[in-house]
């Protein structure tokens, strides 16, 4: 049984453990989704600090023989609607990220991501949004939703456990999110996978 098989399995099993080793091939499942199934997946990887979600983001990009399209984001804190777009247009390369509307900002995010031809982002420390007052979360969330759509690329999403409350809140983004992977601290041997 390949690696995708026993992961097909234990997701459809409901929350089951699996080696950490086969968390690298559940995120180039994300990576590769919109190439073999017409359609983005998006994950989301939790666990407390110290449990190694950020070592697994950099072996995956080390392995990587091209990580030029991909696109890792650290949520800027405090993390606000136009701090979001403005890092994502500062890593895409707009020259002006602070110009304009937050509606031609958000337009021009749009144009950056289809030239720049990404293929999977990666939002560490999404967590930050919980930082945020309810109704500002949900801005964030909604604009994540919008991005999801507009740009057709699978997302990773990683943070701490309460992340989790992220996705909950925003029913259109927790139907999008494909997998939940949930490291446990100091324990490279098994991790908890929910669908």
């Amino acid at each position: 049984m390949n690696t995708n098989e026993k992961i097909n399995q234990n997701i459809q099993n409901g929350s089951e453990c699996i080696s950490s080793k086969n968390i690298l091939n559940l995120i180039e499942r994300c990576h590769q989704s919109l190439n073999q199934y017409g359609e983005p997946y998006h994950l989301l990887l939790t666990g407390p600090t110290g449990a190694g979600k950020t070592t697994v983001i950099q072996q995956y990009l080390e392995k990587l023989e091209n990580n030029e399209k991909v696109l890792v984001v650290d949520i800027p804190l405090p993390c606000s609607l136009r701090s979001l777009i403005e890092t994502l247009l500062v890593l895409l390369g707009d020259p002006f990220p602070s110009k304009g509307t937050l509606e031609m900002k958000i337009r021009r995010l749009t144009h950056f991501f289809c030239y720049s031809k990404i293929e999977l982002v990666i939002l560490d420390d999404f967590h930050r949004l919980l930082s945020r007052n309810r109704h500002a979360r949900f801005e964030l969330s909604d604009f994540i939703v919008s991005l999801l759509k507009r740009t057709n690329v699978p997302f990773v999403f990683v943070g701490l456990e309460d992340t989790n409350h992220i996705i909950k809140e925003n029913a259109m983004l927790a139907r999008r999110v494909s997998f939940h992977v949930n490291l446990e601290p100091f324990n490279n041997e098994k991790v908890e996978v929910n669908v």
